[in-house]
């Protein structure tokens, strides 16, 4: 398991406590760590144009919206494709990662 799927893991618990699974939480989870890992790759494109390595902010708009459709096709291969997000539901419910949230007082 890798940060990725514990993330998405999070996000869609989240959905499907929140909204319930008429809502479809698999693709609002796929959706916010795609946003999620766009926004991380602007902002080092952003400090990377800042300390003049690249010229970030001179890209069309079209090729930085390019790039956000290609984090969210490669999340939904990743997450949602073939019902992945099940077999991560699976596995994270019974890890450690599941145990250590708890906080005993």
């Amino acid at each position: 398991m890798n940060i990725f799927e514990y993330t998405y893991y999070q996000v869609y618990e989240w959905n499907l406590r929140k909204w319930g699974a008429k809502d479809v939480p698999e693709y609002k989870a796929m959706y916010i760590l795609a946003l999620l890992m766009f926004l991380n790759v602007c902002t080092i494109g952003l400090f990377l144009d800042k300390i003049g390595v690249i010229k970030f902010l001179s890209w069309p708009k079209f090729s930085i919206i390019l790039v956000l459709v290609g984090f969210c096709l490669i999340a939904f291969y990743n997450f949602v494709y073939n019902g992945k997000f099940k077999t991560i539901e699976k596995n994270i419910r019974g890890s450690r990662y599941r145990k250590e949230r708890t906080i005993h007082l």
